[in-house]
């Protein structure tokens, strides 16, 4: 019969070990419970009877115990379960328990599809290798200590892939259209749009965003003061439940539905009696229920184990994805990049958060701090990605915004500056030492003299750019404000903002299309 193990104070047994969330535990039980991300993580060590030797499963706990001691418990059972996935392949090929792990068997684990992207055993062999523990023989651990854990993780951001890296400025548009209208038309309703937003502006992890509770939001129409979210701190080494992070604006859209959502969820009653405890996400709410959901909901239930006190009726991160994704999934979305559906997750929009703070020039240490990042160097793709901004844009977006907005309507040509009237002339009057772009056909118009020059004049069939103007200033000042429009929530700018800066790719087509046909003349 299991037991609870888990102690609130120390003890002088040497069985006893202490995790880093501060609870002792008996490494010789065959059943741990140890905090992680508001849950009671559960390590259940019975699966070794029958797979392993006694002399293995013993290293195993040694080893389990040793990064509990300054990890995460969520972490360490992750990296638990990847040597579990290991000892039962290989005792299911060899048809008996696993005694020593051989450079063999792993090297014939890591071809088959199980294995090939398992590298998170590394981080527990290391710490297996440190302690000197049998069960794993010296070659084997050796071969697993090479895995690149780390292999690919930067080529996703740094390349955009389109599956898994941060999301294009026309995805990010397109998701906007399609969700806000889905809201607008109630297709999709206040709780599952604020779940969604709360991804996509924030880009925090999935479990603090499982985590969230009433406390954690502020509305003017609630509590007269304004739009807010905070997220708890559940990762970083040392922390407790209930350490915040500062309070997060929310723009206007979202601080709306959010208002109509705590409305919902505290029908009956005033905000004096809120349950400020109560999940901003509960489990059991049927503002996300279906019959497809109803099953998966009672099989989340089922499997997610005991509970932290004050966390019973919140989402687990797993589930939470899983509504996230849905949601998304059911607008089919078309990405304006592969022509298919787009493929959305909580991941990709961590990467989108830190791509944009680093094209605006944000630091690690400031990505680091918004997204929650213990050690600010794991956001230096992002920094990386920023640094060659400019030759992406070239190579990957050049072009790709011409679905959202009209072409370049006016006409390339090459000419003198003193055929024009001074009136005529067209410049980027706030993009340092740029040079003259174009000028009017007209000698003037109200797009010069409302200083809606130059952004309106390249969808403008009176324009004359000049085959030598650099555009490339200009692109990067549109960019740089449409970034920094989302970031304040003003979409309706950002939106406007898309259809200028694909005028002026198209310009620049057209500009290397005048260029090109010069040269072969």
């Amino acid at each position: 019969m299991k037991s609870l193990l888990v102690k609130k104070a120390s003890s002088r047994s040497t069985n006893m070990r202490r995790a880093s969330t501060g609870e002792f535990f008996d490494v010789t039980a065959d059943y741990w419970e140890i905090s992680a991300t508001g849950r009671i993580q559960t390590f259940n060590f019975e699966w070794c009877d029958n797979i392993v030797s006694t002399r293995f499963k013993h290293a195993l706990k040694e080893a389990v115990a040793a990064l509990l001691k300054n990890g995460n418990a969520g972490s360490v059972f992750s990296m638990m379960s990847s040597i579990k996935k290991l000892c039962l392949w290989i005792e299911t090929n060899n048809a008996s328990p696993v005694h020593t792990i051989t450079r063999k068997d792993v090297a014939a684990y890591l071809l088959t599809n199980e294995g090939a992207v398992d590298y998170k055993m590394k981080n527990l062999v290391g710490i297996w290798m440190d302690l000197g523990l049998s069960g794993i023989s010296r070659d084997a651990l050796n071969l697993i200590k090479s895995l690149r854990s780390n292999i690919g993780s930067k080529a996703h951001i740094l390349s955009l892939d389109p599956t898994s890296g941060p999301y294009l400025d026309c995805e990010i548009e397109a998701t906007d259209r399609e969700l806000h209208l889905a809201y607008q038309n109630g297709r999709i309703n206040d709780a599952q749009y604020v779940l969604v937003q709360t991804f996509r502006l924030y880009g925090q992890r999935s479990s603090m965003v499982a985590n969230l509770k009433v406390r954690d939001v502020r509305t003017p129409k609630h509590h007269q003061e304004p739009a807010s979210i905070r997220f708890e701190i559940l990762k970083q080494h040392g922390t407790t439940p209930k350490t915040y992070g500062p309070k997060r604006p929310a723009p206007m859209l979202f601080t709306h539905a959010l208002e109509a959502h705590l409305d919902n969820i505290s029908v009956g009653f005033s905000p004096i009696d809120w349950n400020e405890n109560a999940p901003l996400f509960a489990t059991d709410t049927d503002a996300f229920s279906s019959d497809s959901r109803h099953s998966n909901r009672k099989k989340a239930t089922k499997s997610r184990g005991q509970i932290m006190e004050g966390y019973e009726v919140h989402m687990t991160a797993s589930l939470v994805r899983t509504r996230y994704q849905s949601v998304l999934k059911k607008l089919n979305i078309i990405s304006p990049r592969t022509g298919k559906p787009m493929i959305f997750n909580q991941l990709r929009e961590r990467h989108t958060i830190g791509t944009l703070m680093a094209m605006r020039g944000c630091t690690v240490e400031e990505i680091g701090a918004w997204l929650h990042h213990s050690k600010p160097e794991s956001c230096e793709a992002y920094i990386e990605l920023a640094s060659r901004h400019h030759q992406l844009m070239s190579s990957l977006l050049d072009g790709k915004f011409n679905h959202v907005a009209g072409r370049f309507l006016g006409e390339v040509i090459e000419y003198e500056t003193d055929a024009f009237p001074t009136a005529s002339l067209v410049t980027a009057p706030e993009v340092e030492n740029a040079p003259d772009l174009g000028a009017c056909e007209t000698g003037g118009c109200s797009a010069l003299n409302s200083l809606a020059a130059p952004y309106a004049c390249f969808i403008c069939q009176s324009f004359r750019l000049s085959v030598n103007a650099d555009l490339d200033p200009l692109i990067t000042l549109l960019s740089a404000r449409k970034s920094e429009a989302r970031i304040h929530g003003d979409d309706q700018y950002a939106r406007d903002l898309n259809r200028h800066i694909s005028a002026v790719f198209a310009a620049k087509e057209a500009q290397l299309l005048e260029r090109t046909t010069a040269s072969q003349q």
